[in-house]
């Protein structure tokens, strides 16, 4: 799999002006998940199907696999100079209620399988954290820091393999997936730097979802914006290409992720932001079909 992480590291320089902010951190979206199954021999496997998975199931028979990697940023930002590492992921549903737990993967693996593989092994014995009983609530989030692990990651890239979210034996959930914006959030690291002062960033996110249909668009999800529609952008402007302003601005500017579907097909489609302030940014939509729904994240400064 180096042939994968050279081409990360190129990709990781690409990549950077959109999501790096050089005053605070790198938001990192998760590069591939999915959650194992037990096969008949009662080991466990990954398969195709769970890698385009919608949502990431976690129980006493099911893992969930995350991975960023994150090692690919280590020229990028030093381990050094990280101050802290966040995970956060996303509870769509609760099943069964129970704590989860968090650990590094030990061995390669991707979610693109053919067949039935083996799952990678990860360190049982020594979980990097425990979201308890009482944070793993249905459509909440939940953040763990993991800074530890991914300084380690910095400093031997070759070993980040990502996480793998277990169940304690009782727990049943479902969890954010990238393949399944209408289920749910992703999961995404936030690495912040060290500042001069030291002092830790106080961050807020505000996430939300916007339909296009019958020539109007709404709010399915989300708060603490408004949106306003055209984008008034010449000849580029589209009938569901719309502003995004906050409700409260944040007090720098903030990092913007976005990416859309279609409601009436399996189709993903092409969304872009522009003009991001702390007040709010704009949305070019690639298609301005029914159905079509654009979900974003802001993650900035309070």
């Amino acid at each position: 799999m180096k042939i994968r992480h050279s081409l990360h590291r190129l990709l990781a320089a690409a990549v950077t002006c959109l999501s790096l902010n050089l005053a605070h951190g790198l938001t990192i979206p998760a590069a591939e998940d999915t959650s194992s199954g037990l096969g008949k021999q009662q080991n466990a496997i990954l398969t195709e199907k769970a890698g385009a998975a919608t949502t990431l199931a976690t129980s006493p028979r099911r893992t969930a696999f995350i991975r960023f990697e994150a090692g690919s940023y280590a020229d990028v930002i030093p381990a050094i100079g990280v101050d802290k590492a966040w995970l956060m992921i996303y509870v769509a549903d609760v099943e069964k209620p129970g704590a989860l737990r968090v650990h590094a993967v030990t061995q390669d693996w991707t979610e693109t399988v053919s067949g039935k593989v083996a799952a990678p092994t990860f360190a049982q014995a020594d979980p990097i954290a425990t979201i308890p009983t009482e944070s793993v609530q249905p459509k909440q989030f939940v953040l763990v820091d993991v800074t530890g692990q991914v300084k380690n990651w910095l400093s031997t890239p070759d070993s980040d393999f990502g996480f793998a979210i277990a169940s304690d034996g009782t727990a049943n959930v479902q969890l954010g997936a990238k393949d399944g914006p209408s289920k749910g959030y992703a999961a995404v690291l936030q690495i912040e730097k060290k500042t001069v002062t030291n002092a830790p960033e106080d961050l807020r996110i505000i996430r939300g979802t916007v339909e296009y249909r019958n020539g109007a668009l709404t709010i399915v999800a989300g708060e603490g914006f408004s949106i306003s529609n055209p984008l008034n952008l010449e000849s580029t402007g589209g009938p569901n290409d719309f502003n995004v302003t906050f409700t409260a601005p944040f007090s720098g500017l903030p990092t913007i992720s976005v990416n859309g579907e279609s409601t009436e097909s399996p189709a993903h489609i092409i969304v872009s932001s522009r003009s991001v302030s702390s007040t709010g940014f704009g949305i070019l939509d690639a298609a301005g079909t029914n159905g079509t729904r654009t979900h974003f994240i802001a993650v900035g400064p309070r």
